[in-house]
């Protein structure tokens, strides 16, 4: 089921990232795992799938760390650029982490 999620602040992190918060049903009352994914819909039949920096279910908020690459659909700059409100389906499953029993970085993507 697709939640409308609000873009409600976007704050410069160096010349190419972007952090994007996110707030909206989708994010609700799910059961936050580190490393599920959160699939955003941005139209033209477009979706592109991003891993969270935080979820807040109690909030319905979220963070992700865009990387600026161009005006393709799936770049932060569309994103940042694109709209307000986005179609986004809530958390699920990907790679699950909370077997590490030390701090971990993980940079990159599923595909």
């Amino acid at each position: 089921m697709f939640h409308t999620v609000t873009i409600t602040d976007v704050e410069a992190v160096g010349e190419s990232f972007r952090l994007l918060n996110m707030q909206g049903a989708g994010f609700e009352s799910v059961k936050w795992i580190p490393g599920q994914t959160v699939q955003i819909f941005l139209g033209n039949f477009t979706k592109r799938v991003y891993t969270p920096m935080n979820l807040d279910p109690d909030a319905g908020s979220a963070s992700f760390l865009f990387y600026l690459h161009g005006e393709e659909p799936g770049s932060g700059g569309t994103i940042c650029n694109s709209r307000e409100h986005l179609p986004a389906y809530a958390a699920k499953e990907s790679i699950d982490f909370t077997s590490l029993t030390e701090p971990a970085l993980f940079f990159g993507d599923e595909t």
